[in-house]
C-alpha cells in the first residue's frame, strides 16, 4: 500500500519558501565577502534540505534542479570554482527558478518549466559533466553519492559548529530534510573510512535485503559535548537506538519526526547514520540519535513509541545527574538543580506550531463578537443598580480583555518576513540600471498584523523602486554633484503611537516641485489654473494621480504612472496614510503609516445629528470646547486658532449634509486630528467618549462613498460609521 503524502503539501510549500528566502539572504552575504566559508555552507545546507523534501514528496523538477545546483555548490565549497558574479548570477537563477517551480506545485499547475538552459549554465561553471538526478528519487542511492556525504561536508561542519538553538529549531524547518547535527558528532559518525566499506549501513547497497537490526558501531558523543550538557543540573545523556517497522514507506519522514520530537525534549547531538544518510533514506530499518535531555528515559521512550511505524526504542542512558540520588529538602521545595532541570524540561517543551490564518480569523471574529457583548453588558449594567452585576461585569471585561491581547498577539508578525525579500530586488534593479547602491534594512523586528503585512508588499516595491530609479543617480554623476559613488537606500520601520511607520530613504537628487507641478500639466493631470494654486505641501497629491509619472519614457521599472497611486490606494485601503518629506538635490523619504490592526482599535465616539460615528484614537491629539468668536476666515475657510497654530475647521453636520445643523450661536466641541504635520479640527455636536470597536469593511457599493473607512457594531445593535480622517483633509 502507498502512503498518501499529499497532506504535507501546505507544510511543503511554506517550508520550500523559508528556505528559498535563506537561499537568497545567505547568496547576497556571500556576494560581499566570496571568502565566508560559513556562508557557503549554510547555503548547501538549505539547498541540501531542500532537494531532499522535494525527493520524499516527489516533486522530481524540484529535485532534479535542487541537484544539479547542489554541484555547483559543492565545487565552491572544496574551492574547485572561485565566487564569481557570473556563479551568483546563476545561483540567482537558480532560486528563481526553484521558486517557479513552487508556486505552480502551490497553484496546482501541472506545466513542467524548462530549465535545461539554466543546467548548462550550471556545467559550463563547474565544467564538467555531473549525472542528472533520477526522476524517480526515494533514494539517490543508485546515482553518484551527494555531495555532502563526502569528507569536505564534515570538514565545513566543524568550521561552523551549530548552536544550541539552532539544533532545537532547525529539526523544525523541514519535514523531509533533516538539518545536520553538531560538528563534534559527525567527527565521530563519520570516520574516512565509512564511506569506502559498502558493507556499512549507512550507505547500503541497492536492493541489499538483509535487515539491519543494531548498527555495527555504537554512536559516541564527543568528549566537549558531554562534559557541557553533563554541566547543565538535572541534564541526562542518552543514546537511543530506534527501530522502525520493516515495511515502513517513507522513512525519511518517520526519521524527522522523531529529530523533531527530541527537539521539544532536549537537544539532539549526533546520530549514526549521518543525518545526509538518514534524508536520503541510506539505512536499513534501525539508527542511532545522541541527545541531552532533563526527561527520564522511560518518557522519551514512550514519546518515540507514539509516533506511527516506530518499532522499537532502546534507551542507553550515558550520564545520570547527581542530583538525581538526593531526595529534596521537604514538600513543597526542591533543590536549585532540581528547580533547574524543571525550567530547562519547561524551555525544551515550549515550541511554536503552525496555525491556518484562516482559524486566527475565526478567532478574531468570536473575540470582536465577545467585545460588541461586553459593551452592550456595560450599558445594560449602568441603567441598573445591582453590585454583584457590576462585580461580574467587571471580571467579565478584565477576561475578556487579557484574551483579545493574546489573539491579537498571535496574529502579529514581525515586518522582517516582507524586508527580507527586497535585499535581491535593489541589488538586481542597480545592477540593471548601472547604479551602486547600498541598501539598509532597520527595525526588522517591528511587528504588524498579519492580515495588513500580506498587503505591504506591492506599496513597499513601488516606494523602494522609486528610490532606486528616481532618487539615486549613475556612480558619475553623483561624483560630479559631490557624492559618494554608492548612495543608500534605506528601508526602516517603528512605531509610532498606534501605528507603524515603515520609512523608504534615500540619499539621491531629492524632488524639485517646480518640475512635478510642470510635468503633471504636460500630461493633463491638472490644469494651468490648478497649477498656479500649487504648493509644497501638494506634491505629493500630484505624485499620487493616476498616471502621473516624472519619467520621459517607459521602462520595466518606471513609468507608467502607477506607483504612487498603488500605494496611496493601498494605504488608505489599510487605514493608512503616506507622508512625504523631501530636500532638493540631497534626498527624498517616503513615510507609510499603517494601524497596527484591522480588527479591533480604540475611537473616539461622537454624535452629529443623532448619529454616532467613530473617529480612531490614533489620529485624535486632543479636543477641545469652542465659541463661535473663536472662529475666524482665513482665504475663505473657517479656521481656529490654537496655541499659535492655525487649524482648519470642518464641520462635520455640515459636510455629512445633517438636516440638524448647529444654530451658529452656541458652544460647540471640536476633535483636533492629526496626520503627520496636518491637522484639521472637526467640529461635532457632542462627545460620547472613547470605546473599543470592532471593524467591519464597507460593502463594495459603498467602498467608493469618501470619508469612510468602515463600520462598527455598537452595544445598542445599531451601526455607527469610522471616519476616514485623511480623505477629509
Amino acid at each position: 500500500m502507498e502512503m498518501d503524502i499529499s497532506q504535507y503539501k501546505d507544510l511543503f510549500i511554506t517550508e520550500s519558501q523559508e528556505h528559498l528566502d535563506a537561499l537568497n539572504k545567505f547568496l547576497l552575504q556571500l556576494e560581499n565577502d566570496p571568502n565566508n566559508l560559513d556562508v557557503i555552507t549554510e547555503i548547501f545546507r538549505s539547498a541540501h534540505t531542500l532537494k531532499g523534501m522535494s525527493a520524499t514528496m516527489g516533486y522530481d523538477q524540484l529535485t532534479e534542479l535542487a541537484h544539479e545546483m547542489e554541484n555547483l555548490l559543492e565545487h565552491l565549497r572544496t574551492g574547485d570554482v572561485p565566487v564569481t558574479t557570473n556563479v551568483v548570477d546563476t545561483l540567482f537563477s537558480c532560486f528563481d527558478t526553484l521558486g517557479a517551480i513552487i508556486n505552480a506545485i502551490a497553484e496546482d499547475r501541472p506545466e513542467q518549466i524548462d530549465f535545461s538552459g539554466l543546467v548548462g549554465e550550471i556545467r559550463s561553471v563547474t565544467e564538467t559533466e555531473v549525472p542528472v538526478a533520477p526522476a524517480a528519487t526515494e533514494t539517490e542511492a543508485a546515482v553518484s553519492p551527494p555531495p555532502v556525504l563526502e569528507e569536505p561536508s564534515a570538514e565545513a561542519e566543524v568550521a561552523q559548529p551549530q548552536t544550541p538553538a539552532q539544533r532545537v529549531m532547525e529539526p523544525q524547518a523541514t519535514r523531509a530534510g533533516l538539518t545536520e547535527p553538531p560538528a563534534p558528532a559527525q567527527r565521530v559518525t563519520e570516520p574516512p573510512a565509512a564511506e569506502a566499506e559498502p558493507a556499512q549501513p549507512q550507505a547500503p547497497a541497492q536492493g541489499t535485503t538483509e535487515p539491519v537490526a543494531t548498527t555495527p558501531a555504537e554512536l559516541e558523543i564527543d568528549e566537549a559535548d558531554m562534559r557541557k550538557y553533563s554541566a547543565i543540573p538535572g541534564m541526562r545523556m542518552m543514546r537511543l537506538t530506534v527501530e522502525l517497522d520493516k515495511e515502513c514507506l517513507l522513512k525519511s519522514v518517520r526519521v524527522f519526526m522523531v529529530f523533531k520530537k527530541l527537539a521539544q525534549l532536549g537537544e539532539v547531538l549526533g546520530s549514526m547514520p549521518p543525518v545526509e544518510a538518514l534524508e536520503d533514506e541510506k539505512f536499513e530499518s534501525t539508527f542511532q540519535v545522541a541527545v541531552g535531555t532533563p526527561e527520564s528515559g522511560q518518557r522519551v521512550e514512550k514519546a518515540l513509541l507514539a509516533i506511527a511505524e516506530i518499532a522499537s526504542v532502546k534507551v542507553d542512558v550515558l550520564h545520570e545527574p547527581a542530583q538525581e540520588a538526593r531526595p529534596s529538602g521537604g514538600a513543597g521545595s526542591g533543590s536549585p538543580a532540581d528547580k533547574a532541570s524543571a525550567g530547562l524540561s519547561a524551555a525544551r517543551r515550549t515550541q511554536s506550531v503552525r496555525v491556518n490564518i484562516a482559524r486566527l480569523d475565526t478567532l478574531m471574529n468570536l473575540v470582536g463578537e465577545l467585545v460588541i457583548n461586553r459593551t452592550r453588558l456595560a450599558q445594560i449594567a449602568q441603567g441598573s443598580n445591582v453590585p454583584d452585576l457590576r462585580e461580574a461585569l467587571d471580571q467579565t471585561s478584565r477576561l475578556t480583555a487579557e484574551l483579545q491581547d493574546e489573539v491579537m498577539k498571535t496574529r502579529m508578525v514581525p515586518v522582517e518576513h516582507v524586508f527580507n525579500r527586497f535585499p535581491r530586488m535593489v541589488r538586481d534593479l542597480a545592477r540593471a540600471e548601472g547604479k551602486e547602491i547600498d541598501f539598509v534594512v532597520e527595525g526588522k523586528e517591528i511587528e504588524l498584523d498579519r492580515t495588513i503585512l500580506d498587503e505591504i508588499s506591492d506599496p513597499l516595491i513601488h516606494m523602494i523602486r522609486n528610490s532606486v530609479d528616481h532618487g539615486i543617480a549613475t556612480p558619475e554623476k553623483r561624483v560630479k554633484q559631490g557624492k559618494p559613488a554608492r548612495g543608500t537606500v534605506k528601508l526602516s520601520a517603528y512605531r509610532d503611537r498606534n501605528y507603524v511607520a515603515i520609512e523608504v530613504y534615500d540619499d539621491g537628487e531629492g524632488i524639485e516641485p517646480t518640475r512635478v507641478f510642470d510635468r503633471a500639466v504636460s500630461k493633463g493631470c491638472i490644469s494651468e489654473d490648478e497649477r498656479r494654486s500649487l504648493t509644497d505641501d501638494d506634491v505629493l497629491r500630484v505624485l499620487c494621480l493616476p498616471g502621473f509619472s516624472t519619467s520621459e519614457q517607459v521602462s520595466g521599472v518606471s513609468g507608467r504612472g502607477v506607483g504612487m497611486d498603488a500605494v496611496k490606494s493601498k494605504a488608505e485601503s489599510l487605514g493608512g496614510f503616506v507622508l512625504l518629506d523631501f530636500e532638493p538635490g540631497l534626498g527624498t523619504t517616503v513615510t507609510l503609516k499603517l494601524p497596527l490592526t484591522l480588527a479591533i482599535v480604540q475611537a473616539l465616539m461622537v454624535e452629529v445629528a443623532g448619529e454616532t460615528y467613530a473617529v480612531p484614537l490614533g489620529t485624535v491629539r486632543e479636543t477641545h470646547v469652542i465659541s463661535p468668536e473663536d472662529i475666524k476666515t482665513v482665504q475663505n475657510h473657517e479656521a481656529i486658532f490654537l496655541r499659535d497654530e492655525t487649524i482648519p475647521l470642518l464641520r462635520l453636520d455640515r459636510l455629512l449634509e445633517c438636516s440638524h445643523l448647529l444654530n451658529g450661536a452656541e458652544q460647540f466641541p471640536v476633535v483636533i486630528t492629526e496626520i503627520g504635520p496636518r491637522l484639521i479640527a472637526l467640529g461635532v455636536h457632542s462627545l460620547i467618549g472613547q470605546q473599543e470597536i470592532v471593524i467591519s469593511t464597507l460593502d463594495k457599493f459603498l467602498k467608493r462613498v469618501e470619508g469612510f473607512a468602515g463600520a462598527t457594531i455598537l452595544g445598542t445593535g445599531r451601526v455607527a460609521l469610522i471616519l476616514d480622517i485623511p480623505s477629509l483633509m
